[in-house]
């Protein structure tokens, strides 16, 4: 009888365990008003944030977090630098649901179709038709199916208010507010690549296709290169008394000298970027953002490889780890003045695709900072939870990006690229 007591006893503790682990295990980390994330819903979303950084960042997800970036920050130390980004876009989706009661908004029933569709999608590829084996999958990025449902519908209420506000693509947004946007958010810099390691050749491969073949410098013309890089050091950087220009005319223009002696003449107008937010940004936005304008600063030209493997260069082949770079070069960075009206002229149509959503989310954030401030009277509600979860101890999630961002059933390596 004692046996069977304690069999029950055993029976009723793990079972009580079990339904403590699904329904006291998943604790709130913030909350507004009525609307919460919970642990599920931070992980999913820093698993999402994660696996954007590591595609912003050109790396494979499999990239060891204690590989290096060209600034000398670890993948683990970059992730972790974003992480005020990264709850920023948690308040927002927080008050984002507050919004859509205040406008009184409704789901349409076509959008709550498609959520499940998507789920159900992903739960069929990556959980063989079974969200039991979906989610002991899902598990490793620290969330389930039914949190995806659950964020996906937090999402979907976030874009309905924005475009309550803005309209689908940014149609709503005045002139005079893009105008300000681009101008506070925006830069123009030059650069003036100076390659004295390799160069690129076209070569027919084996199918008949011209491509690209990396080709070593000759002695001389590495000689050469470096002599160029000398000369527009001092000319720019570090004027010396006394020094020969060995290859420049000095009394020529930046622009001339672009013209001449650059080997990347892909944007002769310039280029545009953002200002930079994340601490993997490539040396030569990072140094454009810290200029004045007409300063130039010079940068090492480093190659950063996503993806490792063996490539050939020369007459040899050399393996490669992804997250590894090699300096061929110097980089001569110029900060340009900004182009009025920039954002919708033709020839700088490659660094705008993305304008009027940027312009809308920073007039969303403003929208909701004036709403907190001056109307709600709500406060996010930190419960102390998050601080143990840095972002760099989430595994970036590959299983749903794949799906939303066009790449369900490449693998890490494709879907990078």
């Amino acid at each position: 009888m004692k046996r069977i007591l304690s069999f029950i006893l055993v029976i009723f503790i793990l079972a009580s365990s079990a339904i403590c682990f699904s329904s006291c295990s998943n604790k709130t980390v913030f909350s507004l008003g009525k609307h919460e994330i919970d642990e599920d819903h931070y992980r999913y979303l820093a698993s999402m944030h994660n696996r954007k950084q590591y595609a912003a960042y050109q790396i494979s997800i499999q990239t060891s977090l204690q590989a290096k970036f060209e600034n000398g920050l670890t993948v683990a130390q970059a992730l972790d630098a974003t992480q005020n980004s990264f709850l920023n876009d948690i308040y927002m989706l927080l008050f984002s649901q507050v919004l859509f009661d205040v406008y009184e908004l409704d789901m349409p029933k076509e959008l709550e179709d498609t959520i499940e569709a998507n789920v159900t999608t992903i739960i069929n590829y990556y959980g063989g038709y079974s969200e039991q084996k979906f989610n002991q999958k899902s598990r490793l990025y620290g969330f389930t199916a039914k949190t995806m449902r659950e964020v996906y519908t937090m999402q979907s209420k976030q874009r309905l208010v924005i475009e309550h506000l803005f309209g689908a693509n940014g149609e709503k947004i005045e002139d005079e507010s893009l105008d300000e946007i681009f101008e506070n958010n925006y830069m123009c810099f030059q650069t003036i690549v100076i390659n004295n390691f390799y160069k690129l050749v076209k070569e027919t491969n084996e199918k008949g296709e011209m491509v690209s073949v990396m080709e070593l410098l000759t002695e001389d013309e590495v000689k050469e290169r470096n002599d160029i890089i000398d000369d527009l050091t001092n000319l720019f950087i570090e004027s010396k008394d006394g020094y020969e220009y060995k290859i420049i005319d000095p009394s020529k223009s930046y622009e001339e000298l672009y013209a001449l002696y650059s080997d990347d003449k892909a944007y002769p107008q310039g280029c545009y970027s953002q200002f930079p937010n994340n601490a993997g940004a490539q040396n030569a936005i990072s140094a454009a953002a810290l200029l004045k304008e007409n300063d130039v600063a010079k940068v090492k030209a480093n190659r950063f490889f996503s993806q490792g493997g063996t490539f050939d260069v020369g007459d040899e082949k050399i393996t490669i780890n992804a997250g590894d770079y090699f300096t061929y070069g110097s980089v001569f960075v110029k900060r340009l003045p900004l182009e009025e009206g920039a954002y919708d002229k033709e020839q700088f149509k490659d660094f705008f695709g993305t304008f009027r959503a940027s312009a809308t989310s920073i007039l969303y954030a403003r929208h909701i900072a004036n709403f907190q401030n001056n109307e709600s009277g709500y406060q996010i509600k930190d419960h102390g939870r998050y601080e143990e979860i840095p972002l760099s101890s989430v595994y970036p999630n590959d299983l749903d990006y794949n799906f939303l961002y066009g790449s369900l059933g490449k693998s890490d390596e494709e879907s990078s690229k």
